[in-house]
């Protein structure tokens, strides 16, 4: 079966309104500027997990992964999401593995709105090239190899309560179209 991205809702909590936003997607997606947009609009706080995780620890992403290994910067990660998960009225851009790691997801799944940002391969390959040196998990894999990651993580991604297709739209549309999706009132800039 061919994998959809385009715009659903699979099932909104009953008290969607009252929850924080996690934004999920493969890297590149757009999720901290999208999730800029939508601080701006709610007036909520935003926080990137990634920029936390490297405030936190005094180290970048990268760095983390090379002295300590992805299971450190995941056990890291986790702390995190378990912290502002549990918080109101904020919008989190997590990390594209973050949502991969069961625990995870079922916590986001249970205190926030998920909400996908979706694009099929075509467009997100397109992205890829500009993120290898700052993205560990891209360096010394091959476009096939990206691919084959992308596809795997397409299945985690699409539990979330919401999805929204990003290509043809610029992070403001994205932005509208997941108030609208949610429900969540909103003024356009």
């Amino acid at each position: 079966m061919t994998p959809s991205y385009d715009d659903s809702v699979r099932l909104l909590p009953p008290d969607a309104l009252e929850r924080s936003l996690a934004l999920v997607g493969f890297m590149g997606i757009g999720k901290t500027t999208v999730g800029g947009e939508l601080s701006s609009r709610l007036g909520w706080l935003f926080l990137d997990t990634d920029s936390l995780i490297e405030t936190r620890s005094n180290m970048t992403v990268r760095e983390i992964f090379d002295w300590f290994g992805e299971a450190r910067f995941r056990e890291l990660e986790s702390e995190v999401v378990t912290v502002e998960s549990a918080r109101p009225q904020r919008i989190l851009a997590l990390g594209g593995g973050a949502f991969i790691q069961p625990a995870n997801r079922d916590l986001l799944l249970e205190r926030c709105v998920v909400v996908y940002l979706a694009a099929p391969w075509s467009h997100v390959s397109r992205s890829i090239h500009r993120l290898k040196n700052t993205r560990p998990l891209l360096r010394d894999r091959s476009l096939t190899q990206l691919h084959e990651l992308f596809d795997a993580r397409h299945t985690a991604y699409d539990q979330a309560h919401v999805r929204v297709s990003t290509p043809g739209r610029n992070p403001a549309q994205v932005a509208n179209r997941i108030l609208e999706l949610i429900g969540l009132p909103f003024e356009a800039p």
